[in-house]
């Protein structure tokens, strides 16, 4: 049975405050013990209200005309065009980079890779259902499509737009991250480059007792570790559009292990050495310091 919670059932109890120290500006946000637990225990948490209403104007007008332009890293599912998604906007677009770099987000990320004292910037991806779409998105793990290995590395997928079951909210298998099983790499539009014949193809999870998702209002926040099955059913709203905006980064105990079944980024890789930690400030800049 799917476990569904809505605002109701969780308040926002976190502090923000200014930076200390910081390699750029960010806000720092405190979390609470038990988030941090939740997540070491399911691999995925809701935090509320991170997002401030001016955020979400502008990043919701940044990712509309996004979409609109039609331009740059972008998919569709394979048999619905109503299911957009991008990548690596902030690579161009001065909004999006200030938002993933200037913001409590990399503050979060931090406190949930244990506190780790150095928080690099990896990439950011854009998640649009429009009203009807019926493209769900198949169970996965996030560092199938990755070249890394390691455990400091987190996504945190931001509602710009109300979003529940009906819309194609975000469904978990708890706990799955602890398995460290590297599922088959499917994306929406089934690209072969990515599906790498000697990984297992991920289960079909939909009748998984341990199915947990949220309703989530704009500004809600997930946090899940790369390696924690998720996937969302198609947008069976016929008015409402569902806009996520997930932003990567990576801790401190990552190796760079590029292959030709993942992601390959856009920018000069040359510095990086295969099985080391991708120190390359440019290629993968640092955005948070936190010293004692």
């Amino acid at each position: 049975m799917h476990t569904f919670f809505t605002l109701l059932q969780s308040s926002i109890m976190h502090r923000r405050v200014s930076s200390r120290r910081m390699v750029s500006s960010f806000i720092n946000f405190t979390l609470l013990p038990r988030d941090i637990q939740a997540y070491k225990r399911d691999g995925v948490i809701c935090l509320r209200g991170v997002l401030s209403p001016a955020e979400c104007a502008e990043m919701y007008q940044a990712s509309m005309e996004f979409m609109i332009e039609n331009k740059g890293r972008i998919r569709y599912a394979k048999d619905d065009k109503r299911f957009f998604s991008a990548g690596f906007m902030s690579d161009t677009i001065p909004m999006f980079e200030r938002f993933a770099k200037h913001s409590q987000l990399p503050c979060i990320a931090a406190q949930l890779m244990d506190n780790v004292k150095m928080v690099r910037f990896f990439y950011d991806q854009l998640f649009i259902k429009t009203p009807g779409a019926q493209a769900r998105t198949a169970w996965h793990n996030d560092l199938s499509y990755w070249p890394f290995r390691g455990n400091d590395l987190i996504s945190i997928w931001c509602a710009l737009t109300p979003v529940t079951r009906k819309s194609s909210g975000i469904e978990y298998i708890l706990g799955t991250h602890l398995n460290k099983i590297l599922y088959r790499a499917i994306t929406p539009d089934e690209d072969e480059k990515f599906i790498d014949p000697s990984r297992v193809a991920c289960p079909d999870f939909s009748q998984n007792p341990s199915i947990l998702s949220w309703d989530m209002e704009a500004g809600d926040v997930l946090c899940h570790h790369p390696l924690t099955v998720h996937g969302s059913g198609a947008n069976n709203s016929l008015t409402d559009q569902r806009i996520g905006l997930s932003l990567r980064y990576l801790g401190e105990d990552v190796s760079w292990y590029p292959s030709n079944y993942v992601m390959q980024i856009p920018r000069d890789l040359k510095q990086l050495v295969v099985g080391e930690y991708p120190a390359d400030d440019k290629v993968f800049p640092p955005i948070y310091i936190h010293n004692d």
